[in-house]
């Protein structure tokens, strides 16, 4: 016979599963809810970088592959 197993989430402290959730280990298992919202959050981080300081990097790697063609 199968035992149960209750997880509590990491993050909010409420209910969670590996089957709706995340199981990052066997005792780490974060809820449905922390998990969309870290999608949401690497999402909206990830699409807001947009361009830094400097020199893009593709006009950076043209110039570099330009400057190595010259010698």
């Amino acid at each position: 016979m199968e035992q149960f197993t209750s997880f509590t989430c990491p993050f909010c402290g409420g209910a969670s599963h590996p089957s709706n959730g995340c199981a990052y280990t066997a005792t780490f298992v974060a809820c449905e809810r922390c998990v969309r919202e870290f999608w949401v959050w690497m999402q909206m981080f990830t699409n807001g970088k947009g361009m830094r300081n400097g020199v893009p990097f593709y006009d950076h790697v043209g110039f570099r592959a330009a400057e190595q063609e010259e010698r």
